[in-house]
């Protein structure tokens, strides 16, 4: 009986030590939930923060493409302003120089008016 007995206060202890286990096993999976609620939460976070730098991303980019074109407008305005102005340059210069060459050719004439004029004095 007495065998029995201390069988029955081993099993017993066995038990409370199982029980404790499970104790222990119970702490640790709740700890595990709170960790993995935790890591939920972040994980949403995470999520919400790359949504708002995509947007923020994307309204960069729409930006950028805006300026892009002002800046290729405002370029082809000035190239065809330039293109323009090299034109009329290019005008002025044709016709003073078509002028330059009528008062050159003019003055030609008279310094040989005047050389037949003093060959004849002489």
């Amino acid at each position: 009986m007495r065998d029995i007995l201390e069988e029955i206060g081993s099993l017993k202890g066995q038990i409370a030590s199982i029980g404790n286990k499970i104790t222990s096993m119970e702490d640790k999976i709740t700890s595990m939930e709170g960790r993995m609620d935790s890591i939920e939460t972040e994980v949403k976070a995470t999520r919400e923060d790359i949504k708002t730098l995509d947007n923020r991303v994307t309204k960069l980019e729409d930006r950028i493409l805006k300026e892009h074109e002002l800046t290729r407008e405002e370029l082809k305005q000035e190239i065809e302003y330039v293109y323009n102005e090299l034109g009329n340059v290019r005008d002025d210069l044709k016709y003073e120089i078509n002028n330059l060459t009528l008062k050159v050719v003019q003055n030609d004439n008279e310094i040989i008016k005047f050389k037949k004029i003093f060959r004849n004095a002489k």
